[in-house]
């Protein structure tokens, strides 16, 4: 009921929000249909201000430029076996919480928005950042593609042969279909037609997929979304054979393209030279296990190959079939991307949140991932004769 009444003036283009980490709370709100709009971040414009000096947290933000301390969340439902949730905290004392939060991100964008004309720094603040937050992206669109590519995906692959049986098992165990949203946000920034976007975004989610399928047999993973994944349950060569259909389909679809004949054909080089780059970086990581001499650059040059280069795909697709021309570094950020990716799936595995049965996994069998490497990069001689 009260995001009902909130939701008009939430997306009210002309009343402006100010919120302190707001991309998070539009991210919230968009789960709930819910897209902001008209945005201020109190975060990026102290980030603008004094990018390398102090931590840019709500709290740490007060004491400095309000001198004021603000009520922690941590002191508002404490920690350990007597933390409680938000929604188990007395109403007065969540009232007092909420209230100082708005008082204080109001009072810090008034200051910082003065800082910024003063040291003539709002157009870095208003053009460079801001400004990622400000995409015009239809996201009512967004949905209606997404469930689109979705019924693109099954009609080529899921049919009644034994890989279409396959396919229809993997695709439903679900996933975040990232990588065709990607390929659809890219395609409405860059004005590339409807159905040319959603084929891209097609595309790119059945590569991922085919890597997801042969990574998981190689590494021997029993797990996928918390269901069989194809190698355990249908055994090696129903994977094998799997991932390789994902991939002709995948190319199917791209061929399929209502695009301009000259791009498609470059679109189609993009692919096949992305696919070989993931595949290096594959490569490399199952022969540098167990390697005690690998390099933290190796491992980094590794990760961004074989997840940067997919990751990055959908944006390459869109820029080359709009006619767009770019260069390797300006994508840089995606397989920046890519390798934090794979260092945040390196720590899943040693906390032993990954599916994979028990924790620390990548040790077991050798695997050189970033906490290992930082290890060996303190380790002494004994300790790495120890480990080997």
């Amino acid at each position: 009921m009260v995001l009902k009444k909130l939701k008009p003036l939430l997306e009210d283009s002309s009343i402006k929000k100010i919120g302190q980490n707001i991309k998070f709370d539009f991210i919230v709100l968009f789960k709930h249909g819910v897209t902001i709009s008209s945005i201020e971040d109190t975060m990026l414009m102290s980030y603008v201000l004094d990018a390398g000096k102090n931590r840019h947290n709500m709290d740490t933000l007060s004491e400095i430029h309000l001198n004021h301390k603000t009520i922690t969340f941590k002191e508002l439902v404490g920690s350990g076996k007597k933390e409680i949730t938000f929604g188990e905290v007395d109403i007065d004392k969540a009232k007092d919480y909420a209230a100082e939060d708005a008082d204080i991100t109001f009072r810090l964008y008034k200051k910082f928005l003065k800082s910024l004309k003063d040291e003539k720094m709002i157009n870095i603040y208003e053009n460079f950042e801001i400004n990622n937050l400000k995409l015009n992206i239809n996201f009512e669109l967004l949905k209606k593609q997404l469930l689109i590519v979705e019924s693109l995906i099954h009609k080529n692959t899921c049919d009644n042969s034994w890989m279409g049986e396959c396919a229809k098992y993997h695709l439903d165990s679900g996933g975040k279909r990232f990588r065709a949203a990607l390929a659809l946000v890219t395609g409405q920034i860059f004005k590339l037609d409807e159905q040319s976007s959603i084929y891209v975004a097609a595309s790119c989610e059945l590569i991922h997929n085919a890597s997801l399928i042969h990574d998981d047999l190689q590494d021997r993973d029993l797990l996928r979304r918390g269901n069989p994944t194809i190698w355990s349950r249908f055994g090696d060569s129903s994977a094998i054979n799997l991932g390789d259909y994902f991939i002709s389909s995948a190319f199917e679809i791209l061929s399929d393209s209502p695009s301009n004949e000259k791009f498609k054909c470059m679109a189609i080089k993009e692919f096949s030279m992305s696919i070989k780059q993931a595949l290096a970086g594959q490569t490399r990581e199952i022969q540098t296990r167990a390697d005690l001499n690998l390099k933290m650059q190796d491992y980094e040059s590794t990760a961004r190959a074989k997840t940067g280069s997919l990751l990055s795909l959908p944006v390459k697709l869109i820029l080359i079939l709009s006619g767009k021309k770019y260069s390797n570094e300006s994508l840089n950020s995606i397989y920046e991307t890519g390798l934090a990716y794979q260092i945040q799936d390196d720590l899943s595995d040693f906390i032993g949140i990954k599916e994979r049965e028990l924790p620390g996994r990548d040790l077991k069998e050798g695997k050189m991932n970033a906490l290992i490497m930082h290890y060996l990069n303190e380790a002494t001689t004994s300790e790495k004769y120890l480990l080997n």
